[in-house]
């Protein structure tokens, strides 16, 4: 039995990323309905009601094995229909579900296959979760790596991603947050889609790369939608600063530049200003206006140009200009052979009788 606490024991380090840093203790409990030992295959299996407990660690789950390699080392171990690794505190609780859980002990990894989900509580209220086809704790470098339908909770954000990275410190608290491929972020009534995320939980900053577009729902329920190659958002000083063939639309007002800042409204914490930096252009209706700097303002909305300001209207008919004919034209040549030839039909149809003329009587010589 000694020999299967020690393997567990190593197993449990792993789990660090649940929380607080563990440190290896000696009263490791080991239960199952079943446990036995291959010697000649170096593995020890465990069946039915498996329960791993250390401290304030525990993993349970119906069915798990190890392998021991030939320097009489743990080498890895699977659980499989299910598992759950739970780790308790005086103030949080953190949890990790899935399908299979492999753990790799001389690579110091672990990885949830299927239906991955990871759940870390604090003060009975959930601080952040994380959904995934798999889970890759890398307990070196303290990253996790999900793969596949990954979706994220943490705070008032919400994002969807194909691949996500996640590097925490010591103590489990997530220190950046990277989404890629086909990413989508959700914060309250503003949702931004992009390839590529990087996030900050410590600053609160967020970085959108490649086919960035955000859509903004302002208090009156109006919408600002923003294009750009990227997009840096600022939660502390409530600032977006936009770069790289940068579109924004509003209520009517279509502007493109290099460069733009959404500066919010001071009463607030949505924007109110939008600065346009390097040679820009806005359009409104017909009318266009180009210049080296142009400001909008979202309430009351208007703009201002300034630098080499010049204004083009487009599409616009003159007063003395007629309306065109849009009846079709007709050939005269072929209007009459048009009527000659329903002539010819109606005389087919009803022809004319003619009255034979009778012979006028003689008049008298007399």
């Amino acid at each position: 039995m000694n020999k299967k606490n020690v393997i567990i024991g190593s197993l449990l380090v792993l789990y660090t990323i649940l929380g607080a840093h563990f440190c290896l203790a000696d009263n490791v409990v080991i239960e199952a309905d079943k446990q036995s030992y291959n010697e000649k295959e170096n593995m020890t299996h465990f069946e039915g009601n498996v329960k791993v407990s250390s401290k304030d660690i525990t993993i349970k789950g119906p069915k798990a094995l190890m392998k021991i390699n030939s320097g009489n080392k743990p080498e890895y171990a699977v659980f499989y229909n299910n598992p759950v690794a739970t780790k308790v505190t005086a103030t949080s609780r953190s949890q990790i579900k899935a399908n299979i859980m492999r753990l790799s002990l001389l690579d110091n990894l672990v990885k949830a296959e299927g239906n991955a989900d990871m759940e870390i509580s604090e003060d009975k209220a959930t601080a952040i979760s994380m959904k995934s086809n798999t889970q890759d704790f890398d307990m070196v470098n303290n990253v996790i790596i999900a793969r596949g339908n990954v979706e994220i909770k943490y705070k008032d954000l919400n994002t969807r991603s194909s691949e996500a990275r996640i590097s925490v410190d010591k103590s489990g608290k997530p220190q950046k947050v990277e989404l890629q491929g086909s990413a989508r972020l959700v914060q309250g009534k503003n949702i931004v889609n992009a390839d590529n995320f990087i996030y900050n939980p410590v600053t609160d900053e967020i970085i959108a790369n490649g086919n960035t577009h955000s859509v903004t729902l302002l208090d009156d329920l109006t919408q600002v939608a923003v294009w750009a190659n990227i997009q840096e958002y600022n939660k502390a000083n409530g600032s977006l600063m936009t770069s790289g063939n940068v579109k924004i639309d509003y209520k009517g007002y279509v502007a493109f530049g290099p460069k733009a800042t959404l500066i919010k409204d001071s009463r607030s914490p949505k924007p109110n200003r939008i600065v346009f930096l390097g040679r820009s252009r806005i359009r409104e209706g017909t009318r266009e206006v180009e210049a080296n700097r142009i400001e909008i303002t979202l309430n009351p909305k208007n703009f201002s140009a300034e630098g080499n300001v010049k204004t083009k209207f487009t599409q616009i008919q003159s007063y003395k200009s007629k309306p065109k004919d849009k009846r079709k034209k007709v050939n005269p040549d072929q209007d009459k052979r048009k009527k000659s030839l329903e002539e010819q039909e109606f005389r087919k149809k009803y022809p004319v009788i003619e009255k034979p003329v009778e012979d006028e009587p003689l008049n008298n010589l007399d």
